[in-house]
C-alpha cells in the first residue's frame, strides 16, 4: 500500500513539474522599467532579453510558475507569471470617441506617451486589460489607449 502511494505521489510530483502549452497572450506588468527574460523557467537561467511594461507577447508552455514567451522576431524566452498579465481578447473594430485621446506605451496613464489620438480615429482592439484597450493603428504600430476613449463598430 505505501509503494502504491509513493508510486502515485512521484506520479503527481512529475506531471506537475513538467511544462505544459498555454495559448494566448499575455502583459508585462511589472512597474519597474524592465522584466528580465531568461533562457529557461527560473532565475537560475542566464538574461536574454529585457521586456518592458505594457508590451504584449503571445504564451508558449508553462513551467513551475514560468511562462514561455515569443519575442517579437527573436525566437523565445522564459518570464515569471509574476511579472505578467492576462487581458480579454477583443478582436473588434472600433474608433476613438474623444478629442486629444492619449497613445500610450503601457496599460496606465503613466506610461509613455507615444502620440495621440483624433476623435474619429479607426484602431482594431486586440486586447483589453485593466480598463486599457491595445490597439492596432492600422499602420502596424500597436499601443494602448484608454477604455472609455474607444467605442464599436
Amino acid at each position: 500500500m505505501r509503494k502504491r502511494i509513493l508510486l502515485l505521489v512521484m506520479g503527481l510530483l512529475l506531471m506537475a513539474s513538467t511544462a505544459f502549452a498555454m495559448t494566448g497572450r499575455a502583459i508585462v506588468t511589472d512597474f519597474d522599467d524592465y522584466t528580465n527574460a531568461r533562457s529557461g523557467p527560473g532565475v537560475q537561467y542566464s538574461i536574454i532579453s529585457r521586456v518592458y511594461y505594457g508590451n504584449v507577447f503571445n504564451l508558449g508552455e508553462y513551467a513551475s510558475g514560468w511562462y514561455r514567451i515569443y519575442l517579437h522576431g527573436n525566437g523565445s524566452a522564459w518570464v515569471s507569471e509574476k511579472m505578467l498579465g492576462f487581458g480579454t481578447e477583443v478582436n473588434r473594430s472600433g474608433y476613438i470617441n474623444a478629442d486629444n485621446s492619449n497613445a500610450r506605451s503601457g496599460p496606465s496613464s503613466s506610461s509613455r506617451l507615444r502620440g495621440v489620438f483624433s476623435q474619429g480615429d479607426n484602431v482594431y482592439v486586440e486586447l483589453a486589460y485593466d480598463g486599457w484597450c491595445y490597439v492596432n493603428t492600422h499602420g502596424s504600430e500597436r499601443v494602448w489607449v484608454y477604455g472609455d476613449y474607444v467605442s464599436y463598430y
